[in-house]
């Protein structure tokens, strides 16, 4: 028998114990948590296309963020500045039945989900761009040189991990020089050659997302239709079939089931109301993770919680200046990599708005401090 005396009970002693500066419980646990470091890649270079691309197409919150920030950087479209480049423009049809601005449109989403964007850009004897054909990204190896410069793109299959470059029908490797090929890159940093996918700083968060979305399906699902946990007063297997045979049949056909007295009980398995941790504010966490990340506030994606008109407004200001960002990015990169000069509209500017506002909000202030004429 155990002595449950209450004099027996001792408290602990943690004050004496020395701890040496840096090496504390509590700093050994933090830094042993390791984030990894990364150091970057400058020689050849291929995008992991299908890892990427799986998160766009089957990721809704992702592809959201995603085609926004492709719509709002094409905007109303394009401008060609001279006639040279209206004309060359006008005639860009991409696989066929493209234009300029959908390959933009294409190329945009494209270089935000795998970091790359590439087209082939053939040109005439006279040097004039003649097309713009997108080219899979994830076939695409950047080569450079041991000084970090691009010098040429070659079309390669990945096999077994492994790049194998690709050959045409005359058993030649099918390569691009630089002016060759049309290649936009997402957030280059460093001596890299080649851009960073969207969803790489976000994986973390998207899967945390999908997890809990995934776990509250299961909640709702027990709520709906629990668990029904048979006690059968009998251990044969051939009586325990019959049975359940018989209880399949009444749950499909949702019929009523009569059992002989203590021959079976029932017991509902499921999950009570606020009986687990609420995984909502998790899930709206992870989500405005993957929205801030992304740079697209809610109300351009098409939904709002507890937000002024003032907040919204100076949020979609916040939302135009990345946006006008992308923008000089692609006119620079069509003006450096094809030599044409053309502009892109923003779909709809706040800053009338905003000023508006400033002017009604100063006039107000303005009346109540100025004092009308023939009053005190």
């Amino acid at each position: 028998m155990a002595y449950k005396d209450l004099d027996s009970a001792t408290v602990s002693d943690l004050r004496s114990i020395e701890y040496t500066a840096g090496y504390e419980p509590w700093n050994v646990v933090k830094d042993a948590y390791d984030i990894g470091s990364q150091d970057t890649e400058t020689n050849n270079y291929v995008c992991d296309w299908r890892k990427w691309h799986g998160i766009y197409r089957k990721v809704p919150l992702v592809k959201a963020v995603i085609d926004k920030l492709g719509m709002y950087t094409v905007g109303k479209g394009y401008k060609a500045k001279t006639e040279t480049a209206k004309k060359t423009l006008e005639r860009i049809r991409g696989d066929g039945k493209d234009t300029f601005n959908s390959i933009m449109f294409n190329g945009i989403r494209t270089m935000k989900t795998g970091g790359e964007f590439f087209a082939e850009a053939p040109r005439d004897k006279a040097n004039r761009l003649l097309n713009l054909k997108p080219i899979n990204p994830g076939s695409v190896n950047i080569v450079s040189n041991k000084r970090g410069i691009i010098q040429h793109y070659e079309q390669v299959i990945i096999k077994n991990n492994a790049i194998e470059p690709m050959k045409d029908e005359r058993g030649n490797h099918i390569i691009w020089q630089p002016d060759e090929m049309f290649h936009l890159r997402n957030w280059k940093i460093a001596d890299e050659t080649h851009g960073i996918p969207l969803p790489e700083a976000l994986l973390s968060s998207i899967k945390q997302f999908l997890i809990a979305t995934d776990d509250m399906t299961v909640v709702f699902h027990r709520y709906v239709k629990p668990l029904l946990l048979w006690i059968l007063d009998t251990d044969d297997t051939t009586e325990i079939g019959t049975f359940r045979a018989k209880a399949e049949e009444m749950k499909k056909y949702m019929e009523d089931m009569y059992i002989p007295k203590e021959t079976a009980s029932l017991e509902r398995m499921s999950i009570p109301q606020y009986s687990t941790l609420d995984p909502i504010p998790w899930i709206k966490m992870t989500m405005i993770d993957v929205i801030r990340a992304g740079g697209v506030p809610e109300i351009v994606l098409g939904h709002s919680e507890e937000e002024s008109e003032a907040t919204a407004k100076m949020l979609y200001l916040a939302f135009q200046q990345t946006i006008e960002w992308e923008q000089r990015y692609i006119i620079d990169q069509i003006k450096a990599q094809l030599g044409l000069e053309v502009e892109f509209e923003f779909p709809a500017s706040i800053d009338p708005a905003i000023m508006a506002d400033t002017r009604k909000n100063s006039g107000e202030k303005l009346n109540k401090t100025i004092p009308k004429a023939g009053t005190e």
